[in-house]
């Protein structure tokens, strides 16, 4: 319940969108440009919140995007439920892996339990039913060994994949 969804959803409107500056992005396959016209595109304009992803492998979306001239990237929007990445066995599951440049990964503030209670303290609701009840930190190591036993990090050489902790 960190939003990931919801953030995978704004980060593909603003570049279909064209709100993006000198960005011309289109979706590849026929499918994800049904799924996204139909679904994800009229939810996010209207300002509504996505059902949380509950499948450990859901469709992806996969985005060709060109800056100015020159060859286009491809860039691969996967959104696995949270529960996927709870043991490294899972992790292993999960193709993209194999073939990643860059790295996301969201984790939920409200899973911190000192900050949760401060959040409640301060008048916030009580969102224990949908907060993420692994520790952020072991989320982290998981990741971070499974991405050394591919070989994509080392602690002598650190990654050549962008990697960022939201």
């Amino acid at each position: 319940s960190t939003g990931k969804t919801m953030y995978m959803m704004a980060a593909t409107w603003e570049l279909l969108e064209g709100a993006v500056p000198g960005v011309r992005t289109r979706l590849i396959d026929e499918e994800s440009d049904r799924a996204y016209s139909k679904h994800w595109k009229p939810d996010f304009e209207s300002g509504r919140v996505r059902e949380k992803t509950v499948r450990p492998f859901p469709d992806a979306f996969l985005l060709a995007i060109r800056r100015g001239v020159g060859l286009p990237m491809s860039v691969y929007l996967y959104d696995p439920a949270g529960e996927a990445l709870l043991n490294e066995a899972d992790l292993d599951a999960h193709r993209f892996r194999n073939y990643f440049d860059g790295l996301a990964l969201l984790i939920d503030p409200l899973s911190l339990p000192s900050l949760a209670t401060r959040y409640r303290e301060l008048g916030g609701p009580d969102l224990t039913p949908t907060t993420s009840r692994a520790p952020p930190e072991e989320t982290v190591t998981r990741v971070v060994n499974l991405l050394e036993r591919l070989g994509k990090l080392s602690r002598r050489r650190g990654s050549r994949q962008r990697i960022a902790i939201v």
